[in-house]
């Protein structure tokens, strides 16, 4: 998976966090589990790293589209309720990245990223993936 490779590649060579994928869960909370595609944890998160899983809100969290109402819905709600910073869904088939960042408590309308365009996380700079690539089947 480009998008795994990607972040791992620039995070061994950087440092600055860690890269996790599925199946792995992330306890939000007691009662709130996920199991994002792919998420980082920033070094200074460490802390809520256990042998186990993951116990609280990392990052950055992508999902590649399973099912859209899910994805776009359920889980962009439950982000925004626990604050993740960033959230990324990539939709191969509609062959774009939608990125949604924490704003005031909630995800605002999302940047659209198509081939051409290059997938970009501030916290991390020089993690930089392109979105065709990523697409590519």
């Amino acid at each position: 998976m480009e998008l795994f490779g990607g972040a791992r590649r620039r995070t061994a060579a950087h440092g600055g966090a860690r890269v996790f994928h599925a199946p792995l869960d992330v306890l939000l909370s007691g009662s709130n589990v996920v199991q994002p595609d792919v998420f980082l944890v920033l070094d200074e998160q460490a802390g809520i790293i256990t042998e186990p899983n993951i116990k609280g809100v990392p990052a950055l969290l992508i999902e590649i589209v399973s099912e859209s109402r899910m994805d776009r819905v359920r889980k962009r709600d439950l982000y925004a309720r626990f604050k993740v910073p960033e959230y990324w869904i990539v939709d191969p088939e509609a062959d774009r990245v939608e990125v949604y960042k924490l704003q005031v408590g909630t995800y605002g309308k999302p940047e659209i990223l198509d081939a051409g365009d290059t997938l970009e996380f501030a916290p991390l700079p020089g993690l930089q993936i392109d979105v065709a690539a990523l697409l590519a089947r």
